[in-house]
């Protein structure tokens, strides 16, 4: 049984008649007909820019929000028809830092929570001061959280999530915001956590994230999943590797003999020639290639396929577009 399955989920937002804006007073369609199904144990990743659908999609799994349409499973339960049972299993750490008191200690944020879950004192301090020590924070559990940066607020909001051992845990953009150091940390948590036999649901609009973190992807654009497979999957299904290169002296003749898809634009340093490689293609032929007509290589990168070019290629813009 998977942990998280969705069949041809919708959400429309329905309009305010007493909204200021025009925009406002219509309907908005948040999903469309999304249908995942993630798998026990992995990182599944959904990725897509501000406004695609990511947290809305999170909040009905998470039984925040009615969906208009469509169904939706969570630990084999009906999140509308059994929203009590989800709650049991599931955990999340919404967008932002709403969730944490801060003026508690992070200990004592921690205490309260796992009172919420019904567990006693003893039982929730030992709890809490595991998940302290796991999330570095041990040290600092006397401290107010309002004197923590912003990085250790991220980590004691995945600590608190993990308070009652839960099954699915939702995380929501958890590196919105931070510095790269912090988020480094954050993806070094997240990373542990199949291991203890958590399935992470993991919402981002950073590609890079995705690509590093995530087992598998949901890209979701305007309220709609475009693509789903293994990052690596993703990335082979719309191209080949790419070699740049900056050239002097490159022949106006004989280029179409190397068999090679290529595009030569001037530019004032040189001519630049983009490249693309075929499988089993080497770069260094292309160089040597080159060099035996008499071309001078001055620069040269070597580019793989990212899911930059993956959103791209299926929706005509970039992600911050």
């Amino acid at each position: 049984m998977e942990p998280v399955v969705t069949e041809k989920l919708t959400k429309i937002y329905p309009g305010s008649p007493f909204a200021l804006s025009r925009k406002r007073r219509e309907p908005k369609l948040a999903l469309k007909d999304v249908s995942i199904r993630v798998e026990k144990g992995e990182i599944f990743g959904l990725l897509g820019p501000n406004g695609a659908g990511k947290t809305t999609l999170v909040r009905i799994l998470t039984t925040a929000v009615l969906p208009t349409s469509g169904k939706a499973y969570v630990c084999g339960f009906d999140v509308v028809k059994e929203a009590k049972e989800v709650r049991k299993r599931i955990n999340t750490t919404p967008e932002g830092e709403r969730s944490l008191y801060w003026r508690l200690t992070g200990e004592e944020n921690l205490l309260f929570f796992a009172g919420i879950y019904g567990m006693s004192r003893r039982d929730g301090k030992r709890r809490a001061r595991e998940l302290l020590r796991w999330v570095g924070l041990y040290e600092d559990r006397d401290r107010l959280v309002e004197t923590y940066s912003r990085g250790m607020r991220q980590k004691l909001m995945i600590a608190k999530a993990l308070i009652n051992d839960p099954e699915v845990l939702f995380l929501d953009e958890p590196t919105l915001g931070l510095d790269p150091r912090s988020a480094l940390e954050i993806r070094a948590l997240v990373k542990q956590l199949p291991k203890e036999g958590k399935t992470i649901f993991y919402t981002t609009h950073y590609m890079m994230e995705a690509e590093e973190v995530c087992d598998r992807v949901a890209i979701i654009d305007q309220g709609r999943i475009i693509a789903c497979d293994t990052p690596e999957n993703l990335k082979r299904s719309v191209g080949k590797r790419t070699v740049r290169l900056l050239v002097k002296d490159l022949p106006s003749r004989g280029l179409e003999n190397l068999g090679l898809k290529m595009h030569v634009r001037p530019t004032e340093k040189g001519q630049e020639v983009l490249v693309e490689l075929g499988k089993g293609d080497n770069p260094a032929e292309v160089f040597n290639e080159l060099a035996k007509m008499g071309a001078r290589i001055v620069e040269f990168e070597v580019r793989e396929p990212t899911l930059e070019d993956v959103f791209l290629a299926l929706t005509g813009k970039r992600i911050g577009d």
